[in-house]
């Protein structure tokens, strides 16, 4: 299963959604992304955004100021 890293930290509300969204459309199905992200509504905003791309979250943790997730395309 292939993997994707993305560092979004530093980008603002909902940058880090949109730049995910975009690398989504250009890998396989199965691929997992894992992205950190120290945007303040990043997990809510990753939700909304799987849900309405019938994308899977596998994990989304934060630790001290960055979000860390895994999302499944």
């Amino acid at each position: 299963m292939a993997e994707v890293e993305m560092d979004l930290k530093g980008l603002k509300c909902p940058q880090p959604i949109l730049k995910i969204q975009s690398k989504a459309a250009t890998l396989s199905p199965g691929t997992i992304i894992k992205a950190v992200a120290d945007c303040s509504s990043f997990e809510r905003d990753l939700n909304v955004w799987a849900s309405k791309m019938g994308k899977t979250i596998l994990e989304c943790v934060k630790k001290g100021d960055v979000w860390e997730a895994k999302v499944r395309i």
